[in-house]
């Protein structure tokens, strides 16, 4: 049985093959179709869960220098882990963060950047985040929405 349905694969690939150079069209390419791709990075997402930061003037007044990025609230998740590279995909795109790694220098310059962009954007700040990262509305898991977050983008 398995020699027939191999038998039946090769001649298939032969017989594509042969299609191809006949009729002169070429395979498939792994190329992406630059019309596809502008369509796809177009589309903006509802992000379903977020616990977004308000405006606060408040924010920040309690990151400590020497563990920027503190204790997550919960250590045992993984994407939430420190060490997850996805953080840093997500300062390099909101804070144009020049690292690859970590290192508490860096870390320590990346909270300025975010201290001063919060400061610039004021109560623009929280809707400036959603622009970067292409998200339209935000389900916000909070008692209530904060600074900045009054406007239908946040519910």
């Amino acid at each position: 049985m398995r020699s027939i349905v191999l038998e039946t694969i090769f001649s298939f690939a032969v017989a594509s093959l042969a299609v191809s150079a006949e009729t002169n069209s070429p395979l498939p390419s792994n190329e992406v179709d630059s019309a596809v791709a502008a369509a796809i990075a177009s589309i903006r997402v509802i992000d379903n869960h977020s616990h977004d930061d308000p405006a606060s003037p408040e924010r920040g007044k309690n990151w400590r220098v020497d563990d920027p990025l503190g204790t997550p609230d919960y250590p045992d998740v993984i994407p939430l882990q420190r060490n997850n590279p996805d953080w840093i995909r997500a300062w390099q795109g909101l804070y144009d963060y020049r690292y690859n790694d970590i290192k508490i220098e860096h870390l320590r310059s990346l909270l300025q950047t975010k201290l001063a962009m919060m400061r610039k954007m004021g109560d623009a700040w929280p809707s400036w985040v959603l622009d970067k990262a292409g998200v339209d509305i935000a389900f916000v898991n909070l008692p209530h929405l904060g600074a900045g977050q009054q406007n239908p983008r946040f519910r």
